[in-house]
C-alpha cells in the first residue's frame, strides 16, 4: 500500500487534486468583478428600475436618474445595451427553438418579430428613425 504525501487539507483541496489528476480544465474559482457598466447592463436586463439601480450601486437618485436620461452617456448606453441584449437573447432562443421544429417557438418568434417590425415602421412615422 502506498502512502500519500501530502493528505489534502480540505475537501476542495482533495477535488481540485483529482481534477486535475484527470485532466479536466481548472476553472476560475472567483469569477472576474463586474464593471460598473456590467452591472448596470445586466440590472437593465433583468428589468431594474432606475431607482433600484440608483440604491444597488450606492447612486443618489436623481443623479443617477439624470444620467440614465442622457443619451450616450455610460449609464444610459450601460441600460440600452443591458435591454437589448436581454430581448436578442430570448428572441435568438425562440428562433432556435423554431428553427427545430418546435411549433408554439415558432409562432412567439413570428410574434416577435412581427412586432418589432410594426414598431420600426411607427418610429420611422412618427420620428423618421
Amino acid at each position: 500500500m502506498t502512502k500519500h504525501k501530502h493528505k489534502p487539507d480540505s475537501l476542495e483541496e482533495f477535488f481540485d487534486k483529482a481534477e486535475e489528476a484527470a485532466g479536466v480544465p481548472k476553472k476560475n474559482k472567483e469569477p472576474e468583478p463586474l464593471t460598473e457598466e456590467e452591472e448596470i447592463a445586466r440590472m437593465a436586463a433583468c428589468g431594474f428600475t432606475n431607482r433600484e439601480m440608483a440604491l444597488q450601486l450606492g447612486y443618489e437618485y436623481g443623479e443617477f436618474k439624470m444620467a440614465a436620461e442622457t443619451k450616450d452617456s455610460d449609464i444610459w448606453t450601460a441600460i440600452q445595451a443591458g435591454k437589448l441584449q436581454s430581448e436578442f437573447l430570448v428572441t435568438d432562443k425562440q428562433r432556435q427553438l423554431a428553427e427545430s421544429g418546435n411549433i408554439t417557438a415558432a409562432q412567439t418568434f413570428l410574434k416577435i418579430k412581427e412586432a418589432k417590425e410594426i414598431l420600426a415602421i411607427k418610429n420611422r412615422i412618427w420620428f423618421g428613425t
